[in-house]
């Protein structure tokens, strides 16, 4: 196993000497795996951990035994501890999030402020194998392309995932092997959640009536839509490079001809980077804008402009696709009586309303 995890380390760069690194520690099988691993090989390789415990508060008593059980064997060990708790459910109503979506904000934003706190710059977190399997099969039910069948990452900017070559069999393994007593959270083992769902009955189901080997078949597959991916993210910026006309922090400008040459899939990949690199993200846009644009470029009408979510205005002048961001007005109220068949002149303003009294029967 230690071997296994530090040659993934090495593979992909993950820690590198005088790395102090954060590791989320849940007390149970996978990230007591990851805190002993790293303990292992920290000397050898040169970097600090840090483990770090989020209590989620929705379990009682025995979540404050997990946080327990993790803060003394931190101790035995000599490992800097640090924990949080939370309402992950409070958290989740109050945010209109899913439960899910909701621990996962509370952890990595505790993560980070101790990160911040020990000068730190780099988290460890202990998805699996079976983690990315699970991941893989959620995404496709949802909808996904080429870049979400990749899955989950070794590494995503300060996140590392040193256990993702490990199966959850040879976690338990090591476990056994060691020593190593974890604690069991018993609502890993209820399908309330969506990726309870799929670990518990899904992939049981497959691996019984179609293919037993589903986990490896899946982690093969991530790793196959991981180098296309890689290779469409390059074609792609290498095309929006050549049809770049001008790009400022709030306006990027296309050349249509070029852009009317590419592929259909170059052409989605191209709008994505350009709104990407203007809005810092694609948060909220959807298939329909995509085809929104699209449609719009067709036309070829100079002049015609489309509204998108977050501002984004996209507009054709002669040869150029041009994506902007509308700055946002500050919405200013004022209050006067309307003269009623006259005239209001508003003062702040400096203009004028003509208000005409006129029957019903006048209106069509």
């Amino acid at each position: 196993m230690i071997e296994r995890v530090k040659h993934t380390i090495s593979k992909y760069d993950l820690i590198e000497k005088g790395d102090k690194i954060v590791v989320g520690v849940s007390g149970g099988h996978d990230s007591m795996t990851l805190l002993y691993v790293l303990e292992n090989l920290k000397k050898e390789m040169e970097f600090t951990i840090y483990a770090v415990h989020i209590n989620h508060g929705i379990r009682g008593i025995e979540a404050d035994g997990d946080e327990q059980y993790v803060k003394d064997i931190c101790k035995k060990l000599n490992i800097p501890f640090y924990s949080h708790k939370a309402n992950m459910d409070e958290y989740a109503k109050k945010h209109k999030l899913t439960s899910e979506e909701a621990g996962r904000h509370i952890r990595y934003s505790f993560f980070r402020k101790v990160i911040k706190e020990i000068d730190g710059n780099k988290i460890a977190v202990a998805h699996n194998k079976n983690d990315q399997a699970e991941t893989l099969l959620m995404r496709f039910m949802r909808g996904t392309g080429v870049d979400g069948l990749r899955g989950m990452e070794y590494k995503n900017g300060n996140i590392v995932r040193p256990l993702l070559d490990v199966s959850r069999d040879d976690i338990e393994k090591y476990c056994d092997d060691n020593n190593i007593v974890p604690r069991i959270d018993k609502t890993n083992f209820e399908t309330i959640y969506g990726r309870n769902k799929v670990r518990l009955e899904l992939i049981p189901y497959i691996q019984k009536e179609f293919n037993s080997a589903i986990i490896d078949t899946l982690f093969r597959t991530s790793n196959i839509m991981k180098d296309d991916s890689d290779f469409l993210i390059e074609y792609t910026q290498k095309a929006y490079e050549e049809l770049l006309q001008n790009e400022s922090k709030s306006s990027i400008s296309l050349n249509i001809e070029r852009f009317d040459c590419l592929h259909k899939s170059i052409k989605t990949r191209v709008i994505r980077l350009a709104i990407e690199k203007l809005c810092g993200n694609l948060k909220g846009l959807e298939k329909k804008h995509i085809n929104d644009i699209t449609n719009l470029i067709k036309s070829k009408k100079t002049g015609k402009k489309i509204n998108l979510v977050n501002n984004i205005v996209v507009g054709i002048s002669y040869d150029k696709l041009i994506l902007g961001i509308n700055e946002k007005k500050s919405d200013i109220g004022y209050n006067y009586k309307l003269n009623i068949g006259g005239v209001t002149y508003i003062e702040k303003i400096n203009s004028s309303i003509k208000s005409t009294v006129q029957s019903s029967d006048d209106i069509n």
